[in-house]
């Protein structure tokens, strides 16, 4: 029996030997290299109800998993030898100069204020 495929790149029909499963081989349309497909195993019914209940008595031995422990911890990654960047190139330009606007529009606020409290009472 044959294993049956198509050139990704001609859509060629192909055939290949059950011996080249796995294997590269070379569509006589194109000359592109392609990775024969290994053949599918067809599973029938009693082989699903069989794994159904080997995985069944494979989990018996486990305690159910409970909502009391924490999550666990993120492992640190392995140290290299390549530079990290520095926390400083990050752009905080946006929400500095929005602040910066702010403080300089309260300070002619506050400034106007005084003044408008200092005429007035000067004037009274």
């Amino acid at each position: 029996m044959s294993i049956r495929m198509q050139c990704k790149h001609c859509f060629r029909p192909l055939k290949a030997k059950d011996s080249a499963a796995g294997k590269q081989i070379q569509c006589p349309g194109c000359d592109t290299i392609l990775k024969v497909p290994r053949p599918r195993r067809r599973k029938n019914e009693e082989d699903e109800f069989a794994d159904a209940l080997n995985s069944i008595d494979n989990h018996k031995d486990y305690a159910p998993i409970s909502d009391d422990f924490p999550p666990a911890r993120r492992s640190r990654g392995k140290s290299s030898s390549k530079k990290k960047k520095s926390k400083k190139s990050r752009d905080f330009g946006a929400p500095v100069s929005s602040q910066l606007a702010s403080l300089v529009i309260g300070g002619v606020m506050l400034f106007e204020l005084i003044i408008y409290v200092i005429r007035r009472n000067l004037g009274a």
